[in-house]
């Protein structure tokens, strides 16, 4: 095992770090390890560190810290085939650490930071965005299903005007419901509107009981149910 001593590099974008390591080599001949160099480990840790400085080199600085096994794995290789004319084998190289400037390294915090609250904020809008589009979605769901129902009652009401009496039994509803605001207009101050033909609410009372007693015939007709309709119950 070698410690590779400190040492400064220069990534791809002008950043400066310090980065040591550990290399693993063994001896896999004798003879070329005791002529083939005058001090082997030297040799080894010398070809190490330029090694390392050149794959650091055709690095950003984030993709350093990123990328330490893939720089790991150029250091092992550079440093194996020149060490195999020393007789030695180069097994493996660590990276131990990686130090960057004070200043330099704050002002990765602050980009980070600043990346994490990109993110959050396009997350937020996202959950806002979904979320008025669920709302959108129901509100046209609720009017879609008013409205079928509103075309439902209309047509109810449409097949039962068609019956027999259907359209007297509405001239009751409508007189009764006049005879109602009227009273209501009556009591909530001194002077009363008419409208219509008569100026005597008596005549609109008339005119309802009449409609009243033709739906009242009409129910007794072959072509009708011998109960009375509901508009007829009182």
């Amino acid at each position: 095992m070698i410690d590779v001593p400190e040492q400064d590099a220069i990534t791809k974008d002008n950043a400066t770090v310090t980065i040591d390591g550990i290399l693993y080599y063994k001896i896999i001949n004798a003879k070329d390890a005791a002529y083939g160099a005058e001090n082997i480990r030297r040799a080894i840790i010398n070809l190490a560190q330029t090694s390392m400085r050149s794959a650091i080199g055709s690095m950003e600085l984030d993709k350093t810290f990123e990328n330490r096994n893939e720089i790991n794995e150029r250091v092992v290789r550079a440093v194996s085939d020149a060490a195999q004319l020393w007789g030695a084998h180069v097994t493996r190289y660590e990276i131990k650490d990686i130090k960057m400037p004070e200043s330099l390294r704050q002002s990765m915090e602050r980009q980070m930071k600043a990346e994490r609250d990109k993110r959050a904020a396009v997350l937020e809008s996202e959950g806002v965005k979904q979320s008025e589009i669920n709302r959108a979605e129901g509100e046209k769901q609720a009017a879609i299903l008013r409205a079928e129902g509103q075309a439902k009652a209309i047509e109810l009401v449409r097949q039962q005007i068609t019956q027999i009496g259907g359209d007297q039994a509405v001239q009751l509803e409508v007189a009764k419901s006049a005879i109602e605001q009227y009273g209501r207009l009556a009591k909530a101050g001194n002077s009363v509107v008419l409208m219509g033909d008569g100026a005597d609410p008596a005549g609109w009372i008339a005119k309802a009981m009449a409609v009243l007693n033709t739906v009242n015939k009409g129910a007794g007709s072959p072509q009708t149910s011998k109960a009375n309709p509901p508009w007829a119950a009182n």
